[in-house]
């Protein structure tokens, strides 16, 4: 007995445009940013908050004094290119957010046109919690302490009428999305103030940013390559993309290979089975420093010809893992996705099932921070990261 590699097996790939909905209201995060590729366009990334009420003693201290108002947001997730300025303008809601709906990455609500607060700052690059701390105008910080302070803002409905929330954006021009925690207690609206008397007391209380919101994320792919994709059958060759296709959750791009010499695979002489099919999967990129790596893992499922899922069929083997090695230098990158397609293959093979496409994604649901990472694959005439598809046979010689 010996085992054959094959590695001759074509392997067609696409992109397609799956438009898809998902709730980002139940996210930890809000998401700012921008994305501009020339072949799938510009990603725009906003996020909006309400401002949360929190129970607080102002009512009963007459004798206090307004300091200052912050707002303060936190970010441990940052994508993209940390090194140059990001610029945060915070614009006021013309309305405030409805606590009786959920929403999704194709919402949007109106907000004023001109920023009611803005900050520019240097993203860190550092692991851990990092904070972002803009002051808010007098002119609005103090009618918002008095109001507290004589009882008219005294619940979640009085506060929502007062601030009706905020609408977050960026006018950067870099690739970047920037993750602010809404969940961490170092993220809301804080109010200082002290007390009139002799040692001049200190006080601060929180109002938070989280209880109702969301992230939009919109995508204008007007003169780019996939403007072709217009139905939900239509697929883009991956040579019109730069000899890759694309994976992108989070604007509704993923990947479709069909590898149609399955459907009429030639055994070779002294056949005895298919030991190991392994799909490999090569991401173009070139340095492992460059803050926008690929989604953690991918996905494999089958697709009907109106590129939908096959119903009833479930996700093909387990998911890949990114992997990445370097050899000798930073530029010899050589990183890639494993798949074990064996079992499917076989079922090809012996004609148990149909030769379908495969779509390529991120295991099911996911969150903000797994959704908007995005990957290139090479095709198979990419000249440096390839799609393959080995085949180990097992013969009687």
């Amino acid at each position: 007995m010996s085992v054959i590699p094959v590695d001759s097996m074509t392997v067609n790939a696409y992109t397609i445009m799956s438009p898809d909905s998902f709730s980002t209201s139940n996210d930890s995060l809000i998401l700012v940013g921008n994305w501009t590729n020339a072949q799938t366009g510009r990603v725009t990334a906003r996020g909006f908050t309400n401002v949360g009420y929190t129970s607080n003693s102002l009512a009963t201290q007459q004798s206090v004094q307004f300091d200052s108002l912050v707002m303060e947001l936190t970010y441990n997730f940052r994508y993209g290119d940390t090194t140059s300025l990001f610029d945060l303008q915070v614009h006021q809601l013309r309305q405030p957010l409805s606590s009786l709906r959920a929403y999704y990455n194709i919402d949007s609500v109106a907000y004023q046109s001109t920023p009611l607060i803005q900050q520019t700052f240097r993203p860190s690059t550092k692991t851990g919690v990092r904070q972002v701390r803009i002051r808010l105008p007098e002119t609005i910080a103090q009618p918002f302490f008095q109001q507290l302070n004589n009882n008219t803002i005294n619940s979640a409905e009085t506060i929502n009428n007062y601030w009706k929330g905020f609408a977050f954006k960026t006018t950067t021009a870099n690739n970047i999305f920037m993750g602010f925690n809404l969940l961490s207690e170092q993220t809301g609206i804080r109010l200082y103030y002290h007390a009139n008397d002799v040692a001049q007391t200190q006080y601060n209380v929180r109002f938070s940013l989280y209880d109702v919101h969301f992230s939009q994320l919109t995508n204008n792919i007007s003169n780019t390559p996939l403007q072709t994709l217009v139905n939900l059958q239509d697929k883009l060759p991956s040579k019109s993309t730069g000899n890759t296709s694309i994976v992108s959750p989070g604007i509704s791009l993923y990947t479709r290979l069909e590898i149609p010499g399955l459907s009429d695979y030639v055994r070779p002489e002294r056949f005895v089975g298919l030991t190991r099919a392994e799909l490999l999967l090569e991401p173009v990129r070139r340095s492992r420093r460059d803050n926008s790596p690929p989604p953690a893992q991918l996905a494999l499922y089958q697709l009907n010809e109106i590129n939908n899922v096959v119903t009833g069929t479930s996700q093909i083997g387990n998911s890949a893992t990114y992997a990445a090695s370097n050899e000798l230098t930073e530029l010899e990158l050589k990183d890639y996705y494993s798949f074990d397609v064996t079992q499917y293959v076989n079922e090809v093979i012996r004609g148990q099932i149909p030769n379908r496409a495969l779509l390529v994604t991120i295991p099911t649901a996911g969150t903000l921070r797994t959704r908007v990472r995005r990957v290139a694959l090479g095709d198979q005439q990419n000249p440096t990261d390839r799609v393959r598809l080995r085949l180990y046979i097992t013969t009687d010689q």
